[in-house]
């Protein structure tokens, strides 16, 4: 694929020189010492079943509700905000993946990609609609 919806993070590291935190599903890092970037691409495999997948992403959502519940809006990014509008989220995720991100010139693994953020999404708002109503 030529993009995900994921922003560019540093992913090696050495472990004496790096902080590494949770943010809901997300992974933090902060270094200490200067940061470069890859002169390659970096290939991630991260292909399951799509039950697996499924299995996964209502942990992950689980993970990614709580921190949006809890965090102070005003520290959310917009992709933050779009993503706790319970109907709007998943669509969002959908089209942003297809057209903004271009990945339908991916043809079948750009539409594969797209509807697995459309489902991972569609996890979270399930997931954040469970939280307000029992409050």
């Amino acid at each position: 694929l030529r993009a995900s919806l994921y922003p560019p993070g540093i992913v090696l590291l050495h472990k004496q020189h790096a902080n590494v935190w949770q943010d809901g599903h997300a992974h933090r890092v902060l270094v200490d010492g200067a940061t470069a970037t890859l002169g390659s691409k970096l290939l991630h495999d991260d292909r399951k079943s799509f039950e697996r997948f499924i299995e996964r992403q209502k942990r992950y959502m689980a993970q990614e509700a709580e921190m949006l519940r809890t965090v102070d809006p005003r520290a959310l990014s917009l992709a933050g905000r779009v993503r706790k509008l319970i109907l709007l989220g998943p669509f969002a995720a959908f089209f942003h993946a297809l057209f903004a991100r271009r990945l339908v010139l991916d043809r079948r693994a750009g539409r594969r990609y797209a509807a697995e953020r459309f489902t991972a999404e569609s996890l979270l708002s399930m997931e954040l609609l469970r939280k307000l109503l029992n409050r």
